[in-house]
């Protein structure tokens, strides 16, 4: 946005620079400051996002391999049945 403003802008001065008063020059400070206060805030959202899914994430794959690791027991439970049957 910052960019955007500066770059149509057509009070430019020497050096491509705008020639602003000193109150321009606080407004502009101010939007600055609210702008990478905003980014601030959008970089924490995404960490706690990230986060969160992680911990999800790490959930989801414990609860996976306990899945098939019941699995692989019932099965060779399965088979040893199944063998002592036809066994007999």
């Amino acid at each position: 946005m910052y960019i955007l403003k500066t770059k149509f802008s057509d009070g430019t001065g020497e050096n491509g620079k705008l020639a602003m008063s000193s109150d321009e020059e606080k407004i502009e400070r101010i939007q600055k400051d609210q702008m990478v206060q905003l980014l601030k805030r959008n970089h924490d959202v995404l960490l706690e996002k990230y986060e969160l899914f992680r911990s999800r994430n790490e959930s989801l794959e414990k609860l996976a391999v306990e899945k098939e690791s019941l699995y692989n027991d019932m099965k060779i439970n399965a088979d040893k049945l199944s063998a002592q049957l036809f066994s007999l």
